[in-house]
């Protein structure tokens, strides 16, 4: 794409060249384009100001500067507690996403009773193996929370007696 650069003062063909397409191997370009220019000694002071054509596609992109600074490393690990009636199999799949890592997340969290109650309790787990993050972020945004043990309060859950009939505490 052509562009414009108006010349600045006290330079010459080489050092605009410089400037424009941080080379000097597209001078040949700003000489047939810029008619004025005649000779790639010529001093273009006299010229200060004025618009010269050039190609963009001949620019020599810079390369960015890389910064060597020690990056102190950030920590994967994320902090989860423990609602009410969630067991371990709903922390795990409220975390990860997946009871995959269940082996993981018990022995990060050095736990050796998975029937335990968890509720109130800070667990961590590492946001590195997070399985299904959308799914994660999704119930998160919409106040989701796995708790399949939750039994709300005042229900009463009928019961099987040895007949095998469901009498529903009759």
């Amino acid at each position: 794409m052509i562009k414009l650069f108006s010349i600045p003062p006290t330079i010459n063909v080489q050092g605009l060249c410089n400037i424009i397409y941080n080379t000097q191997d597209a001078m040949f370009d700003l000489l047939q384009r810029n008619s004025f220019i005649t000779s790639t000694s010529q001093d273009l002071s006299l010229f200060a100001g004025q618009q010269v054509f050039y190609d963009d596609a001949l620019v020599i992109k810079k390369p960015v500067q890389i910064n060597y600074s020690v990056v102190q490393p950030t920590s994967n690990i994320a902090k989860v507690k423990a609602l009410a009636g969630q067991n371990i199999y709903d922390l795990v799949l409220s975390t990860y996403g997946t009871l995959d890592l269940i082996d993981k997340f018990i022995a990060d969290n050095s736990i050796s009773d998975i029937n335990m109650k968890f509720t109130g309790q800070i667990y961590s787990f590492d946001t590195t193996l997070v399985q299904r993050q959308v799914r994660n972020q999704y119930n998160a945004a919409n106040n989701i929370v796995y708790s399949t043990g939750f039994i709300p309060a005042g229900i009463l859950l009928g019961d099987f007696n040895n007949d095998f009939s469901n009498d529903f505490f009759n």
